[in-house]
């Protein structure tokens, strides 16, 4: 735990990967000793966007950091450029939208908890990955199918 702060280089953090090939970079949570918030950065593909949604427990700051696009609170639909801001409170629905421009944003969130979030389906595409992967090479090289597997005897099969 880092009860005097730290500094992170620019490549520093937990790197997360989502389905649709958002790139999460967490820099700043519980885990690192920060249990009042959490700090990152989002890599938004273009025409991905994020999700309309709301967190029922923190507020968040979405600030644009590259790109362009619309962020939306509730029923209004705003464009948003580098520079731009976007200060969500908790129970505002939320989401953005990118049709021309991949987006780079740095995301607030006070109390910490969606960072857990991210994790979560980040592991769950990875498990998903990972048994594709198993199966395609199952598939394309049936010689592999039993290396490196050990028999109850604790021979190689």
């Amino acid at each position: 735990m880092a009860t005097q702060g730290y500094v992170l280089g620019p490549t520093e953090g937990e790197h997360l990967i989502r389905n649709g090939g958002s790139v999460y970079l967490i820099k700043v949570d519980p885990s690192r000793g920060s249990n009042n918030m959490a700090l990152g950065t989002q890599q938004v593909p273009i025409r991905t966007g994020i999700q309309v949604h709301q967190h029922q427990e923190a507020d968040e700051v979405l600030f644009v950091l590259e790109g362009t696009g619309f962020g939306i609170l509730g029923d209004a639909r705003t464009p948003v450029e580098k520079g731009s801001a976007i200060y969500v409170p908790k129970g505002v629905w939320h989401g953005v939208e990118n049709p021309n421009s991949e987006l780079l944003l740095l995301w607030v969130v006070a109390p910490p908890g969606v960072e857990a979030f991210f994790r979560e389906v980040a592991g769950a595409l990875e498990h998903r990955q990972e048994a594709a992967h198993s199966r395609t090479i199952e598939r394309n090289c049936p010689e592999t199918r039993n290396a490196g597997q050990v028999a109850k005897s604790g021979k190689r099969l």
